[in-house]
């Protein structure tokens, strides 16, 4: 059950994109839709001070309570941990901060660009010869985040089945971040060395880089690791004379002459469209990938399609709405069973009257109040 407010609308239902012409309508947002799928949204605002016994009542028959709220907002609002747990002491509460909610910087608010950007992880990103240029998503509170915390709480869960005891996950959006860096890390610590930003390359990989190919701003990703597959590139190219060529003889070798080597490839790959490229080196073992836009991944990439990967679900404000589908396949599962995003205060009536034993009247007087809102 999603529980949120009109008078303090989340952000995700204002973002683009919507539906054309569509755009004052906060059920049509694609980052929304594609969020919440399968989730009931009941309304309430939690700033009156009516809503207190309203949350209390749904916590007490909750499993669980996950915010990610800046600390500490939720005590602000008189919702701290102690009053959750007092009605409910086996529930389990994650708590998803920007920066946790302990430390010097506890309080220090944000979105994922902020906190790609404290974690270390977008000065990283780009090229060297650029100022650093993050990611094209929210990525630290959107991507990294979620991940970390579904284990969290279903450990917490499972902890709970075993023993009947509830506990507080405490997890920073930041350091959920941070763990993206592993061999940036590790790498200091033991070699003290500050890793730089390098674009496409990388410093352990000889070619690795996007390559121009035939059509307009259209490229292709070669990835080479390993001797064989270095071996296997030179031959496809038809270019094994590369094989015994004193530049190309190593990884540090081709490093040293990575322009060099990078302006051979591309004159090859320029010639073929990006599928041409990546089939033909994927059939001889290198690993490749055309660099694919979103009308290519939607429209054109067959294997999405062949898995049903992106569904079509009816909505009430569109003829249908278009989400990703589920990124995990359960063999015992109905893999249609997918339930588009809910309306906005879409299920009051069956969290409140249903779930609650809420009475209609007192409810459609609280909507009058404003503490359903």
């Amino acid at each position: 059950i999603k529980v949120e407010s009109v008078a303090h609308l989340d952000g995700m239902r204002a973002v683009q994109p919507s539906a054309p012409g569509r755009a004052d309508s906060v059920n049509l947002g694609g980052w929304y839709n594609n969020a919440n799928c399968g989730k009931m949204s009941a309304v309430l605002n939690l700033q009156h001070l009516g809503a207190k016994d309203v949350l209390l009542s749904l916590v007490r028959v909750a499993d669980a309570v996950v915010e990610n709220f800046t600390y500490p907002t939720l005590e602000r609002l008189g919702y701290g941990v102690d009053v959750l747990r007092s009605v409910n002491p086996s529930l389990v509460v994650l708590r998803l901060p920007p920066m946790g909610t302990t430390g010097p910087r506890a309080t220090l608010s944000g979105f994922g660009f902020s906190m790609l950007a404290l974690a270390g992880v977008s000065n990283l990103v780009g090229p060297p010869e650029r100022p650093p240029t993050g990611f094209g998503v929210t990525f630290g509170d959107s991507v990294s985040t979620p991940g970390h915390g579904a284990v969290s709480l279903f450990a917490a869960l499972l902890h709970r089945r075993r023993t009947g005891q509830g506990q507080v996950i405490d997890m920073s959006q930041v350091e959920a971040a941070t763990a993206m860096l592993g061999g940036a890390l590790l790498d200091y610590a033991v070699n003290g060395r500050v890793q730089q930003r390098t674009g496409n390359r990388s410093p352990w990989a000889c070619p690795h880089n996007a390559y121009r190919c035939k059509g307009d701003d259209r490229w292709c990703v070669i990835a080479v690791f390993t001797d064989e597959e270095w071996g296997a590139l030179a031959a496809m190219l038809g270019q094994r004379a590369w094989l015994t060529d004193a530049r190309f003889a190593s990884v540090e070798a081709r490093k040293q002459h990575e322009d060099d080597l990078d302006a051979l490839i591309e004159a090859w790959t320029s010639q073929r469209t990006p599928d041409e490229v990546m089939e033909t080196l994927q059939r001889a073992g290198v690993p490749s990938g055309a660099l694919r836009s979103p009308n290519d991944v939607l429209h054109g990439d067959a294997h999405l399609k062949a898995r049903g990967y992106y569904r079509w679900l009816p909505h009430p404000e569109t003829p249908a709405m278009l989400v990703n589908g589920p990124l995990y396949r359960l063999s015992a599962a109905d893999p249609n069973a997918i339930r588009r995003a809910p309306l906005i205060g879409e299920h009051n009536e069956a969290v409140y009257q249903e779930l609650l034993g809420m009475a209609e009247a007192k409810a459609d007087q609280l909507a009058v109040d404003g503490v359903i809102q």
